[in-house]
Order: structure tokens, then C-alpha cells, then sequence
């Protein structure tokens, strides 16, 4: 992991990472602005003074972020124009919501050519270990099995079997797995656990008894890769806005491997994790820049998109009260 350490140290390239990930914002406020017939007033590359400018670009001295203006609109939510007056406030909440949306978009297209290309960190549904005494040594399960269908449900991740063994606890369930010498059915009673949340809620849930087998890079076909990375972005999301409410709420601290940001931190903890892990841990982290940056836009104060999205609201509620 030095390549991705070295990489966040050194402020540089970090700064340009930031750049990019602003000019993607700005490049989905500028094309949603443009869907809508606004005219473009000024695209700006970079801060400081204007080191190069044309009839609507310019390029400043300093290389860090760019914004994009459009005629008779400001990021403040301040309408001055013909054009802008004749926008509906939904129009004009699209058009604010572009610039985050893009960055979400840039994130699952990162992670959906990362799937593609070099894998998908995988938990196969596959007995790992069984524990002496439990419901998968009684129905005579062995490790290695590979479970291929739980209830008449196919099931290809360990995931998959869990949610429908957590369902079923003390029900009777087929289970069908393979191993060398081909394919059995088993049936199989899940334990009756009972768990405690973090609200101290209590619940039963059913257990096999099983541990996980090693995780392994799977690659994904193009639909399978998107369908991924839009489940794991919003696992990204639900993750940063996790972190940040542990730093006003103290939380029970969960499992580092398995939450919403499981996917880069289980890199770092892959068994003999393959040449390419540093370059994939690095695409996750500009997802998670990525993502950053969106939900920061996102935050309801002047002069951010939060804030004029709220003012698109506050509008459309004005209105109906008219």
C-alpha cells in the first residue's frame, strides 16, 4: 500500500485528484444547465488570475478547481434573467442537483471499469469452516462445499445464503451443494440465534454455523459491473455519512471489514492479495473522493447546491400555498 499512501502524503496529487473531481461537478452543472437552453457565460479552469481566457473560457494562474456560470443564474439561487425566470423551480433543482449527481455517476463508472477489468472482491458462497455442534454439521455440510441453491433460491455470494438463512431460523430448509464427486441435497434446521443491535433491540435470526472461505476477485460482465457499482457507491455514501455522524454520536464501533466501506478497506486485507490491489485501492479512494465531494455539495449552506436546492424547495412550497 505504499503507492496509495505516498499518493494521499504528497498534497499534489491530491490537490489535482480535488481538480478532477470539481470539474466533473461542474461539467454535470454546465450540461444540465445546457439541456435546459441556458446560455454559457463563463467556464473558468482553475483560481487566482486569469493567466489565458477565450470569449467563455479561461484559464487561471492556480490549477485547483473551476467553476462554470451560466447567463442570468448564480449558485446562489438568484434568478436576474428572462431565461432563468421562465425556469420552473424543479428545473432549476435539476440543474443544482447536476454537479453532485455527477460525481455519484463518476464514482460507479470508476468502479464499474475497475469490476470489468480486474474484479469484484468477492465472498463465494462457500463453507469456509464449520463450527463442532451446528446446524450445518448435522445436516452433514463439509468444508469446501460450494452452495448453490438454499430454499430453492440460487445463491452464487456468501451474502446470498446468509439473508435467506437469517430469514428462517428453526425452519427446514434444502440446501444444495457441490463438491468433488458432484452435487447433493441436504437439509438443513438453522439454529435460533438472538442478536442485539446497536439501539440494544433484540432479535432471532438463523445460523448454519459456518465461517466464511477467503475472499476472491471475481470479474463481472459489463451489466452485472454497473448494477455492483451502484450498490456499492450507495454503500459509499452510507459509509461517509456514517463516519460523520460518529464524530457527534459516539456509536458501538462495527466490524472494519464489513460495513458499507467494505469494499476498500477489505482490499487492504485480502489473503495474498494480487499485483494489481494498490492501483484497484486507489480507484476506490478517488470513488470515495468522489463521493465526498457530492454529499459536501450537497449540505444545505450558502453557496453550496444543499443551499439551493433547499431554496428550489422553499420556492415550490411558496407557490403552493398561492
Amino acid at each position: 500500500m505504499d503507492v496509495l499512501a505516498n499518493f494521499l502524503e504528497d498534497p499534489v496529487p491530491t490537490l489535482v485528484l480535488v481538480t478532477v473531481l470539481v470539474l466533473v461537478h461542474e461539467a454535470g452543472f454546465y450540461l444540465a444547465a445546457r439541456w435546459f437552453g441556458l446560455r454559457l457565460e463563463t467556464a473558468s479552469f482553475g483560481l487566482g488570475p486569469i493567466a489565458f481566457q477565450g470569449v467563455r473560457w479561461r484559464l487561471r494562474l492556480l490549477p485547483v478547481a473551476g467553476f462554470v456560470k451560466m447567463a442570468g443564474i448564480s449558485r446562489l439561487y438568484s434568478v436576474s434573467s428572462g431565461q432563468t425566470q421562465a425556469l420552473s423551480a424543479w428545473r432549476l433543482a435539476v440543474i443544482f442537483m447536476a454537479g453532485p449527481m455527477a460525481n455519484f455517476f463518476f464514482a460507479v463508472l470508476l468502479l464499474a471499469s475497475l469490476f470489468t477489468t480486474h474484479g469484484h472482491l468477492t465472498v463465494l458462497a462457500k463453507v469456509g469452516s464449520i463450527q463442532p455442534g451446528s446446524a450445518a454439521e448435522t445436516a452433514g455440510m463439509e468444508t469446501g462445499d460450494v452452495i448453490v441453491e438454499v430454499d430453492g433460491r440460487s445463491t452464487s455470494t456468501f451474502d446470498d445464503v446468509r439473508a435467506i438463512i437469517n430469514q428462517a431460523p428453526g425452519r427446514s430448509l434444502t440446501v444444495v451443494v457441490e463438491r468433488i464427486g458432484g452435487k447433493h441435497t441436504l437439509t438443513v434446521v438453522p439454529s435460533v440465534v438472538t442478536v442485539t443491535d446497536r439501539s440494544g433491540a433484540t432479535r432471532t435470526t438463523g445460523s448454519l454455523g459456518i465461517g466464511k472461505p477467503d475472499p476472491v476477485f471475481r470479474l463481472l460482465n459489463p451489466v452485472s459491473a454497473v448494477v455492483t457499482a451502484v450498490e456499492e457507491t450507495g454503500g459509499l455514501i452510507s459509509g461517509v455519512l456514517n463516519a460523520v455522524g460518529r464524530v457527534f454520536i459516539s456509536t458501538v464501533a462495527a466490524d472494519p471489514l464489513g460495513g458499507p466501506l467494505g469494499g476498500p478497506l477489505r482490499l487492504q486485507h485480502a489473503p495474498d492479495p494480487p499485483q494489481q490491489d494498490e492501483f484497484m485501492l486507489l480507484v476506490w479512494t478517488i470513488a470515495v473522493y468522489s463521493v465526498m465531494i457530492a454529499l459536501i455539495a450537497l449540505i444545505p449552506v450558502p453557496p453550496l447546491d444543499g443551499w439551493n436546492l433547499l431554496c428550489c424547495a422553499v420556492a415550490v412550497v411558496r407557490r403552493g400555498r398561492r
